[in-house]
């Protein structure tokens, strides 16, 4: 597999505190061949992935719970969560990388979901 842009990333770092990147180049896991000959093997290449500096937010997220009609006889509701308001914050890029294997696996999750 070849390099991607994954168009959003967001990883949880706190209690509705987000860390969100924006079209995030990333090159998937390659596996390496063990089991040939010495001059046809090469190790693991693991994943790497890159984004720009101002692609980066810290996201505040504000959520509320809703009643939703389910069923009108009998009258029933449930709550779902619903986001009530959002504020972004410019990040410097040394702090994101601090996050940088949550983020590969963040991608590596939601491909996988993908499938």
């Amino acid at each position: 597999m070849s390099k991607m842009i994954i168009p959003e990333v967001e990883i949880e770092i706190g209690d509705n505190l987000y860390l969100q990147i924006k079209d995030v180049s990333f090159v998937p896991f390659k596996k390496g061949v063990t089991s040939a000959l010495p001059e046809d093997c090469y190790p693991d290449e693991p994943a790497e992935c890159d984004w720009k500096n101002e692609n980066a937010k810290l996201v505040i997220k504000k959520y509320e719970y809703v009643d939703r009609f389910i069923d009108r006889i009998p009258a029933k509701f449930s709550k779902i969560k619903k986001l009530a308001s959002e504020k972004e914050f410019d990040v410097d890029d040394s702090f994101v990388y601090e996050y940088y294997e949550q983020i590969i696996l963040q991608i590596e999750e939601d491909l996988q979901n993908d499938r």
